[in-house]
Parts: C-alpha cells; structure tokens; sequence
C-alpha cells in the first residue's frame, strides 16, 4: 500500500522560536559583522583612502567605479537602485561603474525634508521613499556633476 504523502511532521512552538532565532541572528550578523570588521583591516583602510570624495553623495576611484550613498533601507521598495538610478543620471554617470552602499545615519546630511519646516528625517515607509528622496538625489546627482565639471575645467582653463 501507497504511503500517505501528506506532510505529518508537525512543527512545535519551541522548534519554530529556535529557527527563526537563528535566522535573524544570521541575517543581523551578516549586516553588522562587515561594518565592524572593516575597520581592522589594514587593506580595507589603505582600499578606503585610494577613493575620492565628490560629495557626501559619492566617492570615485581612479579607474572611474564609483560608490553612491543610498540614505534609505531596503524594504522591497528597491531603494538601492531607484535612488543611486537618480543620482546616477543626474550626474550622467556610466550605470555599470556603480556600487551601492548605505549612507552615515547623520539626518542633516543625508535626510529628507521632514514634517516641520527646516527639519530633515532618514526614514522609509509606506512606500514613499522614491518620492521622498527624488529631489535630494537629483540634486546630490547635479552637484557632484558640477564638482566634476568645475574641476576638470580649471584644470584645463576651458569654459564649463
């Protein structure tokens, strides 16, 4: 006779708190561990000086990579390409040269405008977080461009 398929292992309330435990233990730590490793590392450190800062926005290297800040989480919202895709093409930057990295958590460099008049905020929620940034990463976008421009103008004593 045909062994019944239908799925009798029952899981316990003691067995699901251990799984699910261990996976937000694994899934914090795999966020947390680079950040605070990174630090030590004397290659990170000497890998990290080798970049230039544009903006609090961007960093470049040498051979034309560069690191865009994203200032909001990831929530499914896709907020690490819809934000850096702004600034991206503000700046008129080759997409393919971009990695994307969280931004400091400082709200008065990297934030929104928030409820109250003159304040800023760092949050992502209700689907919002494109909206709220767009005009931040295009002007991030836009003064890193410019930067760029004014400096590579100077150089060549040439009109922008």
């Amino acid at each position: 006779m045909a062994k019944d398929l239908t799925m009798t292992n029952k899981i316990n309330r003691r067995a699901f708190l251990k799984t699910s435990g261990g996976v937000t233990l694994f899934i914090g730590t795999s966020c947390l561990l680079p950040v605070l490793v990174s630090c030590q590392d004397d290659k990170k450190i000497r890998e990290q000086l080798k970049k230039f800062t544009i903006t609090a926005w961007v960093q470049l290297w040498e051979d034309g990579r560069m690191i865009i800040y994203n200032p909001a989480a990831e929530m499914g919202q896709g907020s690490m390409t819809s934000l850096p895709i702004i600034f991206t093409e503000e700046m008129e930057a080759n997409w393919s040269k971009v990695q994307v990295e969280f931004s400091p958590q400082e709200a008065d460099m990297y934030g929104g405008e928030g409820w109250a008049p003159g304040t800023k905020l760092m949050f992502t929620v209700g689907s919002r977080t494109t909206h709220s940034y767009y005009h931040v990463m295009r002007k991030a976008g836009a003064q890193a461009r410019y930067v760029l421009l004014n400096t590579a103008t100077n150089h060549w004593k040439v009109p922008i």
